[in-house]
């Protein structure tokens, strides 16, 4: 967990487990990660994280081509 210094988190912000917080954060936003980003991106990379090796060898042999 972390947050920069002299930010602004405003009303009804939900901040979710290992966050990152280095800017201010408008009211309403449900942010997550490091760096804290919108929750459902998060969610969307989070899925993706555990197949980038994988990925990541694909779009080589492509970009070899």
């Amino acid at each position: 967990m972390g947050l920069a210094g002299h930010l602004t988190i405003s009303d009804n912000v939900v901040v979710s487990s290992q966050w990152g917080v280095p800017h201010d954060v408008p009211a309403g936003k449900v942010v997550s990660g490091y760096p804290a980003m919108d929750n459902a991106l998060w969610l969307k990379c989070a899925t993706i994280y555990p197949r980038l090796p994988e990925i990541y060898e694909v779009f080589r042999k492509i970009r070899a081509k």
